[in-house]
């Protein structure tokens, strides 16, 4: 038998309570607590190599580390999709086009579009809406 502060276990209690538990509970508590930081270990490493590599490749390396591999008709729809959606957004007016490429790809708020254009922020808000709704009747014509 071992002696074990609850609150080691659950770190947002209050009040710290010691409880006698059997060897076999005790030995199942510090191998899961072993897998626990072996888990945090891979995560901080992986997250390094992650944020050191290029940012156009992020989302399909997210997928393959993250996820599970994608069937092959899921790649397919993938494509499809990218491709219609470039399309789409091709057939947008130039302004149009990259304030919403900003907006959405780059992660640009609307400031910091306006600033960069020399605009004023409902410019780029009012022509993003619009884009959006132009993007929307190009992609439904497209279907």
């Amino acid at each position: 038998m071992a002696l074990i502060s609850i609150r080691s276990l659950y770190p947002f209690y209050k009040c710290d309570c010691v409880v006698d538990i059997p060897d076999e509970i005790l030995k199942v508590i510090r191998e899961c607590n072993r897998e626990e930081e072996s888990y945090q270990r891979k995560l901080r490493y992986n997250k390094v190599r992650f944020e050191s590599l290029n940012a156009d490749n992020a989302d399909e390396i997210a997928t393959r580390i993250m996820d599970k591999p994608l069937t092959p008709y899921e790649v397919y729809a993938q494509k499809q999709m990218n491709s219609l959606l470039h399309a789409a957004i091709s057939k947008l007016p130039s302004k149009q086009a990259k304030r919403i490429f900003a907006h959405f790809f780059l992660g640009m708020s609307y400031v910091e579009i306006a600033r960069s254009e020399g605009v004023y922020e409902n410019a780029v808000r009012e022509s993003v809406k619009r884009g959006l709704r132009n993007l929307q009747k190009n992609l439904i014509s497209f279907l």
